[in-house]
């Protein structure tokens, strides 16, 4: 029963990345609508070309040692969160690199993401309120799985924003 459990939290937490990469779709559908309007102003504006570069990421996500010393549910559901947080500060790091006009449209989708991920973080919550506290160390014969879990997580949003950035920065050239 347990272990049936810990598969459906593994599985809210797949759906945290699938939500990464949808995001990142629509951003750059609508940074690409934006850009199409204002992309005639730029290109008369300017006399020589010069490439725009978006400045590297300082959002830190989940590292290998802090997720191989997840032990409790309470772990799994802070670094649950730090991930969401992680994507979330990354997102908005690059939303404030954005022309203003290309900011609100991106803005609102930020806020649709934070709502989704605050719903999903909310229904593992409960997934796991049914296992048990935040102390109840997590059973070795699903650790493993769930471990494998978040890294795959880290790896996609890590992935999204880096293919959101390089996305964004050909649409300012």
């Amino acid at each position: 029963m347990k272990k049936k459990l810990f598969s459906l939290c593994a599985t809210g937490l797949v759906l945290l990345g699938l939500t990464a990469c949808s995001t990142t779709s629509k951003e750059s559908t609508s940074a690409s609508s934006s850009e199409a309007s204002s992309s005639s102003t730029v290109a008369s504006s300017t006399t020589e070309s010069s490439k725009t570069v978006l400045k590297e990421s300082t959002v830190t996500y989940l590292t290998d040692e802090e997720i191989q010393n997840i032990v409790t549910i309470g772990d799994f559901k802070a670094a649950f969160k730090s991930l969401m947080d992680s994507y979330i500060a990354d997102f908005e790091e690059l939303i404030a690199q954005l022309p203003e006009e290309q900011q609100d449209t991106l803005l609102q989708t930020r806020d649709q993401l934070v709502v989704s991920l605050e719903e999903q973080y909310a229904l593992l919550d409960q997934q796991f309120a049914v296992i048990g506290g935040d102390e109840t160390e997590i059973p070795a014969d699903v650790k493993d799985m769930l471990l494998t879990t978040v890294t795959t997580v880290r790896d996609q949003l890590k992935s999204a924003m880096d293919s959101a950035r390089s996305q964004v920065e050909e649409l300012l050239q």
